[in-house]
């Protein structure tokens, strides 16, 4: 059995992976309810909220440009809690800046994702760019947590979608 991914180690991978300038924390404050000043993931973790690819549970997008750290202080990451598959993929679309919407969906080849779930549109959206394939059964498995492995797959149709551009 492979071994489950955190959500810290998840950030920290595609922060890496696509070469993100880090964005260091602000100092004398805690990011989340859960990353306190000190936390190894403090930086990356910032990193993505300033990259806008990854925050916190219960978070609200906005127009803003402007990054309210008391709001995100308010929630947690759960930085050690391993994602979905369905989360996962949101994050790594987000830093790629894809942003699929309703025209890029196509036709449903999974029996277990929902067209009124969250993540409808960016697991169609993933299946049409061959990011994702999904299980022989016809199932994505959206609700699964994801291991390491589940995640180089990914990343590594990633490289090949971006690759193919």
């Amino acid at each position: 059995m492979f071994e489950l991914i955190s959500r810290s180690e998840l950030v920290y991978f595609i922060t890496k992976l696509f070469a993100l300038e880090i964005a260091n924390a602000p100092e004398n404050r805690d990011l989340y309810i859960d990353v306190q000043e000190g936390h190894p993931y403090i930086h990356i973790l910032n990193t993505a909220i300033v990259n806008d690819f990854a925050h916190g549970y219960e978070y609200i997008e906005t127009d803003s440009e402007k990054i309210d750290y008391e709001d995100f202080a308010s929630r947690y990451f759960k930085p050690d809690t391993a994602p979905t598959r369905a989360e996962a993929l949101k994050i790594i679309l987000r830093a790629l800046q894809e942003y699929p919407d309703d025209s890029e969906i196509g036709t449903n080849p999974f029996t277990d994702v929902s067209s009124d779930a969250w993540y409808f549109k960016y697991v169609m959206y993933s299946y049409r760019k061959g990011i994702i394939l999904g299980y022989t059964d016809n199932t994505f498995k959206p609700d699964q947590k994801i291991n390491t492995a589940e995640f180089v797959s990914m990343l590594f149709n990633v490289m090949n979608y971006e690759a193919g551009k």
